[in-house]
């Protein structure tokens, strides 16, 4: 046996130690910060190669002293506490980056048990929710303004990442709840009517020109591809440019004062073959025209589809823009 091992050796440097404990508790912390990776790697090394053999024996003795630690736990509550707020407190950004490492290494098998736990404690969490709400709505309040910023760009980061998957999911939500969801928005804004109005109102004030011209930019991209979009899209703009000129508002639908819908008018119209890929050289004309109308009625007259004509645009600057006023009454309804 080793001579440190005997009773006698054993005294020898428990005496030693208590006569010089500041003189060695310095000496080891040198030696602890002089090797600090060597240590660290080799506690590492022992600690993988004794692992399972390790928590087996903290799992056994914590079995065996059940009771003990679960009172001893109990008695020192706040002491516990204390000590941990404070060594987290001091070793945050440490605790932090093991926490992190820990959870991305675990994820799912935590994912599984979180699950599991609230499905087996569904009342139990109610309860406790129940109970401590005010409290838990100020606590998530307080962290929420604390990491606004953070928390923010992290959702906006996760969406980008997202994006595909999230706006598949919203088509599918959407789709498998189509008459629910529409019912609810229809409520919803019959409810809110005013107050809705008002704010579109006052929203389009502010963001007017940008409203604007992001409208003609989006007009311009769909016409170049959609013929129909485009020529429904010229047919508005002639008919409220009709209303303006007269010194009116238009406030119906164009349809309703066309008198039938857009494909028909374009059927009625039969325009010709290069009309659509040609536009500067053709206008839609009235053939009775807007100088004549005298009341806002006889402009609503006048904007019916029999009045319409395509010309090019030399007929119709060269066409006269004189005619007798009695001529509105022949128009067809």
């Amino acid at each position: 046996m080793d001579w440190k091992d005997t009773e006698k050796g054993k005294a020898y440097y428990k005496a030693y130690y208590q006569a010089n404990k500041e003189k060695v508790k310095a000496k080891v912390k040198a030696y602890n910060e002089a090797n600090k990776d060597e240590l660290k790697a080799k506690k590492k090394a022992y600690y993988e190669a004794h692992k399972d053999e390790r928590n087996a024996k903290m799992k056994a003795y914590y079995e065996a002293n059940k009771d003990e630690l679960k009172a001893y736990r109990e008695a020192n509550k706040e002491k516990i506490k204390a000590y941990n707020k404070a060594y987290n407190e001091a070793n945050k950004e440490k605790v932090k980056a093991k926490n992190k490492a820990y959870y991305e290494a675990n994820k799912d098998e935590l994912k599984a048990k979180k699950k599991a736990y609230n499905e087996a404690n569904k009342e139990k969490l109610k309860v406790y929710y129940e109970a401590n709400k005010d409290k838990k709505l100020a606590q998530g309040k307080a962290w929420y303004e604390a990491n606004k910023d953070k928390k923010l760009a992290q959702g906006k980061a996760w969406r980008e990442a997202h994006k595909d998957e999230l706006k598949a999911k919203h088509k599918a939500y959407n789709e498998a709840h189509k008459d629910e969801l529409k019912a609810k928005h229809k409520a919803y804004n019959e409810a809110h009517k005013d107050e809705r109005k008002a704010y579109r109102k006052a929203w389009y004030e502010v963001n007017r020109k940008e409203k604007l011209a992001k409208n003609k930019a989006y007009n311009k991209k769909r016409c170049k591809k959609d013929k129909l979009f485009a020529f429904k899209w010229s047919v508005r703009s002639v008919t409220r440019s009709a209303f303006r000129r007269c010194g009116f508002k238009k406030n119906g639908r164009t349809e309703k004062l066309l008198g039938c819908s857009f494909e028909d008018l374009l059927k009625y119209l039969n325009p010709p073959k290069d009309f659509f890929t040609n536009r500067s050289k053709y206008h839609i004309d009235h053939i009775v025209p807007l100088e004549t109308a005298k009341t806002e009625e006889d402009v609503i007259r006048l904007s019916h589809h029999t009045n319409l004509q395509i010309l090019t645009a030399e007929e119709n600057l060269a066409k006269s823009d004189k005619t007798l006023n009695t001529i509105i009454d022949l128009i067809v309804y």
